[in-house]
């Protein structure tokens, strides 16, 4: 049973919906119903799995018991959050909004989306594209994440200065550009549907230069923008779930001087398919 069912809050205490069992938040359970007496029973036997958390900027990530290390990815990623700092990354962000989207393809395609260096931005995103310099487009690939970066044209203020889009292996992705913060989260529904759940943040400095009192319109301007791009985004994954599915599907080539980012994706996961299955 999902004790926790909505997706943000705050809680003095974890109680399941079902049987009224109730939990502390450090996971020992406190009041179990009905159970009183009852012998071979022990409410220490019976807390939630434990977890181990981590920050990293300001972001929380949750580890369970048994999953791999996570400290070799922190070390490998200190450059990225010195750059990241640099713009405004572990203090100065207002939460403003959290987007879902369902997406009807395989949670892969969105992310090869997102890695193939920029490729498919001045063919599919032309308003976003005419507002960065994509011939100045860079990506750097490490073990367990990669790193695009782009420089605008100065014509759009949501997308001014220099543009940070970093992937984290296996499903997460952290944007930041102009005053703009925005993490993406894939999650696997089905083999052919997928959830991204966007978060937005703003830079509270740039609240102040424009004002309390425009704040509404800019982000309605700026929030239609974002989601103009990922309706585009949309268009492209769930043409390319369709075409998987076509008998006349065949593998295609790499475009070498961008699709770094998914080559090194589909690397990693041949790796764990192969652990999974034993296969040398």
């Amino acid at each position: 049973m999902t004790i926790v069912n909505k997706d943000e809050g705050s809680l003095d205490c974890l109680q399941c919906p079902y049987h009224g069992w109730t939990y502390a938040l450090n996971g020992k359970l406190i009041k179990a119903t009905r159970l009183r007496g009852i012998q071979n029973f022990s409410a220490r036997n019976f807390g939630l799995n434990p977890m181990s958390v981590a920050t990293w900027g300001p972001l929380v990530f949750i580890k369970p018991e048994g999953a791999p290390e996570v400290n070799d990815i922190f070390k490998e990623m200190e450059p990225l959050k010195a750059k990241l700092d640099e713009m405004g990354f572990s203090s100065g962000l207002r939460f403003i909004q959290r987007k879902s989207y369902t997406v009807n393809c395989n949670w892969k395609v969105f992310v090869d989306n997102y890695l193939d260096g920029g490729y498919h931005v001045e063919i599919a995103h032309k308003d976003l594209g005419s507002a960065l310099n994509l011939k100045s487009y860079h990506t750097e690939v490490h073990r367990n994440h990669s790193v695009q970066s782009v420089p605008s044209l100065e014509s759009e203020e949501r997308v001014s200065g220099n543009a940070i889009y970093a992937y984290i292996f296996p499903n997460f992705m952290l944007n930041r550009y102009g005053p703009w913060m925005d993490l993406n989260t894939v999650l696997p529904i089905t083999h052919d549907r997928c959830e991204v759940i966007f978060h937005y943040f703003l830079a509270e400095e740039f609240i102040k230069t424009i004002g309390e009192h425009h704040l509404e319109e800019y982000l309605t301007e700026s929030l239609e923008a974002s989601d103009k791009v990922q309706q585009e985004d949309i268009f492209l994954c769930e043409g390319v779930q369709r075409g998987l599915t076509s008998a006349a599907y065949d593998v295609g080539r790499y475009a070498p001087r961008v699709e770094h980012a998914d080559h090194s994706f589909h690397v990693r996961l041949a790796e764990m398919f192969k652990g999974y299955l034993n296969l040398k």
